[in-house]
């Protein structure tokens, strides 16, 4: 009894460390998570977007952005994901694009650093100097700046909240030029460099890359 119970239990074990250990295998192989997941934005995304006045990062000046990334000036997670694009994607044009809602001043802060004499280097200032105890962004605002975004940047408010209305949102577009993407569930910094590398066409909600340690 005692040694049946015994290779019960040595089974049981080995299951639960198989399961703890990575991905089951299957008839078909592997089935690993993805590192990322994109869903197609409306058809209108792309005209919203460009119509939109921000700022492009990273990459030549005159290079087209590789992604847009709409931002509030007072999110955290935006001035945490600003540091990683800068650390590990310097070279990587990304045009960010702000809309207003974490604070009663993110409007404010974000024209402030659009109407900046170098509004890049503003954008820089913002989140380096950001201050998490406060949720605040480091950029201080002239007397003279203006206190308000534009319509443009109203109009891309009401469309992002209906893309999902969070921040960072990574926006992408497709091989094709014309249709853009939302990227999600991006896994770490191999999530972040496979989305902005990766080709993006294909159905809503389709699963691009796979995390593999």
């Amino acid at each position: 009894m005692h040694l049946r119970l015994g290779l019960v239990a040595s089974l049981v074990i080995g299951m639960l460390a198989a399961l703890l250990a990575g991905p089951i295998a299957s008839a078909g192989g592997l089935d690993p998570a993805p590192l990322f997941r994109v869903k197609a934005l409306p058809s209108d995304a792309r005209a919203v977007l460009e119509r939109t006045p921000g700022i492009q990062v990273g990459g030549a000046p005159d290079a087209a952005p590789r992604a847009y990334l709409v931002f509030d000036a007072h999110c955290p997670a935006c001035a945490r994901t600003y540091m990683q694009l800068r650390e590990a994607h310097p070279d990587v044009p990304v045009r960010w694009v702000p809309v207003a809602y974490f604070a009663a001043d993110s409007g404010a802060q974000a024209a402030a650093i659009l109407a900046a004499a170098d509004p890049a280097k503003a954008l820089d200032d913002n989140f380096r100097a950001y201050d998490p105890a406060a949720k605040r962004g480091g950029y201080v605002r002239p007397g003279t700046a203006p206190a308000v975004l534009s319509p443009a940047h109203q109009q891309l408010r009401d469309a992002w909240r209906r893309w999902g209305g969070y921040t960072p949102m990574l926006l992408l577009r497709g091989a094709d030029g014309r249709q853009w993407f939302k990227a999600t569930e991006i896994r770490g910094r191999r999530g972040m460099e496979q989305v902005l590398e990766t080709p993006l066409e294909g159905s809503a909600g389709q699963a691009l890359g796979t995390y593999k340690e």
